[in-house]
């Protein structure tokens, strides 16, 4: 009996401090993979702005039901892509122009 309250008790024990990393581990997992695609998006419209020869504009895009705004800076020399992630918080990726 006294083997079964203590192999119990190292299950709870374990079990209380693994789950929560697992969980958070989960939850960083989840926003990298948004920033993730929020970067090849990026990545794919200066893509296509070079190829058709035009200078990035203000814009909104949506892609797998989620809407991104891509944002040039004023002197051109940046240009960012701005989403919500699963938290309603707002997430932000640049990139510099050369």
């Amino acid at each position: 009996m006294v083997d079964l309250l203590l192999t119990l008790s190292a299950c709870i024990l374990i079990s209380s401090t693994i789950l929560p990393m697992v969980i958070q581990l989960m939850k960083e997992s989840t926003v990298e993979k948004e920033r993730y695609a929020a970067t090849v998006l990026l990545y794919e419209k200066l893509h296509e702005l070079l190829i058709e020869n035009q200078l990035p504009v203000n814009q909104t895009i949506v892609k797998n039901d989620k809407q991104y705004e891509f944002i040039p800076s004023l002197d051109l020399k940046e240009v960012c892509i701005q989403f919500e992630n699963r938290n309603q918080n707002k997430q932000k990726v640049c990139e510099f122009l050369e």
